[in-house]
């Protein structure tokens, strides 16, 4: 299997289980709830296929079991709706975290002892209890 990066999933046509393994992989943003695209295949069983394809792993054979399709048919459908939700704005790429780098021109962290520290302020009494323990 090839590994293609981010930008490259989410620009030329993406395969599904590519998305699935971004998605999974916190690679790219998921939209929850998830949307709808009436034009579609099935407009009413559309995002339960979406999620458990993407979200819940489901094989495309196992979702074509339950909805009465073929497999392939759930695969051009969420190959749509993939298409669709890109081109929207739905599906969008979280770009990894910068890597922290030391610069020795870079100011010393200060020491956790020289921190000030403060004692918690006591909660303020109760006149039931400041009753009951002065008798």
């Amino acid at each position: 299997m090839f590994w293609r990066n981010n930008s490259e999933v989410l620009s030329d046509g993406p395969r599904i289980d590519e998305v699935r393994e971004a998605v999974h992989a916190n690679r790219v943003a998921f939209p929850v709830p998830v949307p709808t695209f009436p034009a579609q295949f099935r407009p009413e069983i559309q995002w339960r296929l979406v999620e458990l394809y993407f979200i819940r792993g489901w094989s495309s054979a196992k979702l074509a079991e339950r909805y009465g399709v073929t497999a392939r048919r759930v695969q051009q459908s969420l190959q749509q709706w993939v298409g669709i939700a890109l081109s929207r704005g739905y599906l969008q790429e979280i770009p990894p975290e910068a890597p922290l780098v030391y610069s020795p021109a870079s100011p010393p962290m200060m020491a956790v002892a020289a921190m000030p520290r403060f004692s918690p302020i006591p909660p303020p009494p109760v006149p039931e209890l400041v009753a009951m323990q002065q008798a």
